[in-house]
């Protein structure tokens, strides 16, 4: 009765963290179904083989109740579905061809539970474990049907008389079973499809509403803060020390708050759609060596170097298939800031430029401090806060790596990134050479 009460409040208790994976969870459910059926198969085959006196094959069935049962309360506690499952297809298989073993002649009807346990098995946890069910219940079906012909199985009497019920009784049941199984996944997969349409209308609406919120945040923001950057600039060369440090912390805070403006404007553009980027062939060492030279007064700030090489001098003119500005700016631009802003004072970073085949290669390192283990992971993640301090107290906004991988992944390119935490990091770019250097 515990078992029971269990179950019911495993279908009727859904926890908040199981709502990440509906279509898990209907999975389990059916799966609970499914053993309390099967269960309730068993024991109407055990009331028939005591009236019958199949001692044995009734012995077979408690043995079968009882294993069932465990395997169901296993799942509960443990939610380990492809486990329970197997155990629950492998002890239908095990009894059935045991049963057909002891009354070879009359109960033909139980293979009719191999194919039955294999696609169980395939839907609700995976093909690995419906082979190995297959390849099993095979072995045993095949002893269950050989072994008989070669020796006298007596090990339980069946009246003659009751030959056609038994056959009647099993080939009914079974066909049951795959009727309750058939209907139970399309009732599940109503539900799921109607959940999750309900789901997908909820997120467009909330998606909606974040998206105009964002719009009207930034529209409204961007106004004024021109307004300030302008007074506070007219402040800065009326006043007698243009030096002030607290005005020159304003204008940089102002300057980082443009900055985070047009990137979430920028991210969303390129989510809605409505940024059409226009690839072609662009030159990569020119546009290297242009947005270098934007930069050059951030690294000249902290007496950084710039080291560039290329592998051969015809890499000079070689021209990758992007688009110009965002190559330079969002993607170029936002990974070499992170360099500098990294960079301990007086080292230098190292640029070099390669072929490997069909591709442009781009090696950016700097022997900074290098980006911690726990956010590696998220570096290029939107919805991770991945923004650090750099060496001289620099803020980001967090998003400039996100959306270099993005404009990368629109150009079919390629960046992965190394750093063992503390000592420096090296990105690697790869870009698509243009066919006419190909």
């Amino acid at each position: 009765m515990l078992l029971f009460t269990n179950i019911y409040d495993y279908f009727y208790g859904l926890p908040a963290k199981r709502e990440q994976d509906i279509l898990e969870y209907k999975k389990e459910q059916l799966f609970l179904s499914l053993s309390l059926v099967a269960n309730l198969i068993l024991m109407i085959f055990i009331i028939l083989n005591y009236f019958n006196h199949k001692i044995i094959a009734m012995y077979v069935d408690i043995a079968a109740v009882t294993i069932l049962l465990a395997n169901a309360r296993f799942f509960i506690k443990t939610q380990k579905l492809n486990v329970a499952v197997f155990i629950y297809s492998l002890t239908i298989i095990l009894v059935t061809s045991f049963l057909h073993l002891v009354a070879p002649v009359f109960l033909s009807g139980n293979i009719l539970w191999l194919p039955l346990m294999i696609f169980l098995s395939s839907f609700l946890s995976s093909k690995k474990y419906a082979y190995l069910l297959a390849g099993i219940g095979i072995i045993l079906f095949s002893i269950a049907y050989i072994l008989p012909v070669h020796f006298a199985i007596t090990l339980d009497i069946i009246d003659i008389n009751n030959a056609n019920i038994i056959n009647i009784a099993s080939l009914i049941l079974s066909t049951y079973v795959v009727f309750v199984l058939m209907q139970k996944i399309q009732s599940e997969e109503d539900r799921v499809r109607s959940i999750l349409a309900k789901s997908r209308d909820h997120f467009k609406e909330s998606n909606e509403t974040s998206a105009s919120l964002v719009a009207l945040v930034t529209h409204d923001l961007a106004t004024p803060l021109i307004l300030i950057k302008h007074k506070v600039t007219q402040l800065k060369k009326e006043a007698k020390n243009n030096n002030s440090p607290l005005i020159s912390e304003i204008l940089d805070s102002i300057d980082n708050m443009e900055e985070l403006i047009k990137e979430v404007k920028l991210i969303r553009a390129c989510a809605g759609g409505k940024l059409s980027l226009d690839l072609r062939d662009v030159c990569m060492v020119e546009n290297l060596r242009h947005i270098i030279k934007d930069i050059q007064h951030l690294a000249t700030a902290k007496k950084v170097l710039f080291k560039v090489s290329l592998e051969d001098e015809a890499l000079e003119s070689y021209n990758i298939t992007a688009e110009e500005h965002t190559l330079r700016v969002s993607v170029l631009g936002n990974i070499l800031t992170n360099a500098i802003k990294f960079s301990k004072a007086g080292s230098y970073i190292d640029i070099s430029v390669s072929r490997q085949s069909s591709y442009l290669q781009v090696i950016i390192k700097d022997f900074g401090i290098g980006i911690p283990k726990e956010i590696m992971p998220h570096l290029f993640d939107f919805s991770s806060s991945t923004s650090r301090s750099g060496t001289a107290g620099e803020t980001g906004t967090g998003f400039g790596l996100p959306l270099a991988k993005m404009f990368i992944d629109k150009f079919d390119g390629e960046i992965t990134v190394k750093s063992d935490g503390y000592s420096g990091t090296t990105f690697i770019l790869k870009f698509k050479i243009s066919p006419s250097h190909i």
